[in-house]
């Protein structure tokens, strides 16, 4: 399950609309001297709101955590990129089929990808109003961070990933 924070900032009913930040991996990196991180800082933060069943009870100003399950995340990458590709390269055997010329050629490819993303809008929008394609509200509140200092980072009993047999202190040991 992926999940996200944001704030509640509007009820209407039993819906809310929740806001989230959209944030690059360098806001968290405390290098500010690769060029990734100067180019994130051209670019602002953007705030993405998205409309929610409210679940459970949730009111303006709190902090909530909302998710998408991995699989349909997987399926929403797979329609985004492949649809696209399979609807360019389609149009492209059909243009050389015909005996276009080169430059025709690549002026249907453009036509064609564009025509993908075309369908893959379409067929979000369309999926969006189902229930199981909307993201879900979690939970209520954010979870407290893990101080790392209070993990033990002794290992435990039958933890050893990757140890052999011979190696864990509970396997019988050969002495020469």
């Amino acid at each position: 399950m992926l999940e996200e924070t944001g704030t509640v900032v509007e009820i209407k009913g039993n819906s809310l609309w929740v806001e989230t930040q959209s944030r690059s991996s360098c806001s968290h990196c405390s290098t500010s001297s690769c060029s990734t991180s100067v180019l994130a800082k051209l670019f602002s933060i953007k705030r993405n709101r998205v409309e929610l069943d409210n679940t459970l009870g949730a009111e303006v100003g709190q902090q909530v955590v909302i998710g998408i399950s991995d699989d349909l995340m997987v399926k929403a990458s797979l329609l985004s990129y492949l649809v696209p590709l399979l609807v360019m390269l389609a149009v492209v055997a059909l243009a050389d089929g015909m005996g276009m010329t080169d430059g025709m050629q690549i002026l249907m490819a453009m036509t064609g990808l564009w025509l993908g993303f075309v369908i893959v809008r379409l067929l979000t929008n369309t999926l969006y109003a189902q229930q199981r394609f909307k993201p879900q509200l979690l939970r209520v509140g954010v979870a407290s961070v893990v101080d790392l200092r209070e993990l033990s980072l002794a290992p435990t009993r039958g933890s050893d990933v990757g140890a052999s047999d011979s190696s864990r202190s509970d396997a019988p040991q050969n002495r020469i």
